[in-house]
Parts: C-alpha cells; sequence; structure tokens
C-alpha cells in the first residue's frame, strides 16, 4: 500500500499545473488620487473601506498638500476610486 501511495504521490508532483489567467496575481501600481479627505476623522471614515479594497498597510493620504493625495497599491484604479466614493469622498486619478 505505501510503495504504492509514494508512487501515485511522485505522478502528482511531476504533473505541471498552469494557473488560470483569471486566477493569477495582478499587477499591482502604485496609484496616486487627488481627494477631498482633509482631517484624521476622514481618514478614520475611509479607513475600513480602503483596508477592504486594497488592503491594511496598502495605502496613505497626505493631508498636507492641497490635492489631499491619497497613494495606493492597487491593481485597479476604479476600484480605489469606489472605496472613496462608498466611504463618502471623491477621489480622481492624478496618474
Amino acid at each position: 500500500m505505501y510503495k504504492h501511495f509514494a508512487s501515485v504521490w511522485g505522478d502528482l508532483c511531476r504533473v505541471n499545473y498552469v494557473v488560470p489567467e483569471t486566477k493569477r496575481a495582478k499587477t499591482m501600481e502604485t496609484l496616486k488620487f487627488k481627494t477631498n479627505i482633509k482631517c484624521g476623522g476622514c481618514i478614520a471614515t475611509v479607513t475600513p473601506f480602503l483596508n477592504e479594497a486594497v488592503g491594511e498597510g496598502h495605502w496613505q493620504v497626505d493631508v498636507q498638500t492641497p490635492d489631499k493625495v491619497l497613494t495606493a497599491e492597487a491593481s485597479n484604479a476604479s476600484v480605489v476610486k469606489q472605496a472613496i466614493e462608498k466611504a463618502g469622498y471623491k477621489a480622481e486619478p492624478l496618474n
């Protein structure tokens, strides 16, 4: 029994499995947005939405700049924009 299992396992390990295109990880980009997020309270409001959309630690807002720039690591700008709008704010891509 063990000999047969080892033979089958060895065969399984040699199989080349190709991950379908839809299952492959998408390339992450650094995206920048002009927003109307102005203060710590605004950041607290958007935090759960952005954490869900792009992941905790993958975004930040610079409220010191006139454009209140949101920088996010994401594969798709529309995902970030939708998260901001869902939180009740505006975001326009800068790049």
